[in-house]
């Protein structure tokens, strides 16, 4: 017993420490390294915290969403956040199962936003830290897609362990959030006539009769705008540069330009 270095004792999982009796049996785990030890009290609390669900909210009785058919991954999305939106909760894609024969997927899952837990192991450290809003919630909806590529909606999980967003706050849902291409195109327009970006904001937020009916927040105007400016710049402003040569050599015969590559066909 002298190379070991440290014991703990614990109860049941799935008990309370107050509700443990002084005449009961616990459980000793003896370990032999300090290391060991910090492993075994991160793997118990794992266990403790996947085995305790309490449902704090459910969407209801009977599902709005089993049978229904959609034709593609994008609608079978959108399916399940538009019927988030009505009990205020954010959604995200979820796990997916291919087959083997094809590799074509058969199962496509649609889970809350605040499903699983944030991976704590092997972090390093970092000058700013998130938010971390997961709870471990097992709301989902599964759906089935045929070989025609139907999704049919075969399983739904209603019982959610959080509280849901009040109907004010749920325009600040990220699922929920989205630049439509005309509203991008109309902040474009008043950016290139000289009006800041903040500003055109306010008028779209004042002709929808506010925020809430707005559809987005001004930074998904800002990234919306940077990714505009992206995909002009054709990804990379080497193959820019090149166009632009490309272009005065077809329009100056006296202009000449050359470009090395690699062995991969790569700039040097």
């Amino acid at each position: 017993m002298s190379n070991l270095a440290s014991a703990i004792v614990v109860g049941s999982p799935t008990e309370d420490a107050d509700s443990i009796l002084p005449n009961s049996k616990p459980i000793c785990c003896a370990v032999n390294s300090s290391t060991q030890f910090a492993n075994s009290i991160v793997s118990n609390s794992k266990s403790i915290r996947k085995k305790t669900y309490v449902v704090e909210f459910e969407e209801g009785s009977e599902s709005e969403l089993l049978q229904k058919q959609v034709k593609d991954d994008e609608e079978s999305f959108e399916l399940y956040n538009e019927y988030a939106f009505e009990f205020g909760f954010s959604v995200r894609k979820g796990k997916t199962r291919c087959r083997v024969k094809d590799d074509s997927i058969c199962i496509r899952q649609m889970v809350c936003w605040r499903t699983g837990f944030k991976n704590v192991n092997n972090v390093g450290h970092k000058s700013y830290s998130k938010v971390d809003y997961r709870t471990g919630c097992r709301a989902y909806v599964q759906f089935h897609v045929d070989e025609d590529g139907v999704y049919t909606c075969v399983a739904h999980v209603m019982g959610h362990n959080h509280a849901m967003v009040p109907l004010h706050e749920r325009h600040y849902i990220r699922s929920h959030r989205l630049v439509r291409s005309e509203q991008l195109a109309f902040i474009s327009n008043l950016k290139r006539s000289g009006i800041p970006v903040a500003d055109a904001i306010r008028v779209m937020r004042k002709e929808v009769g506010g925020s809430p009916n707005l559809g987005f927040m001004a930074s998904d105007a800002y990234n919306a705008l940077a990714g505009e400016k992206v995909k002009s710049i054709d990804f990379s402003d080497s193959n820019q540069l090149i166009k632009f040569f490309a272009q005065r050599q077809a329009s100056e015969a006296d202009f000449y330009y050359d470009v090395q590559l690699d062995n991969c066909g790569n700039l040097e």
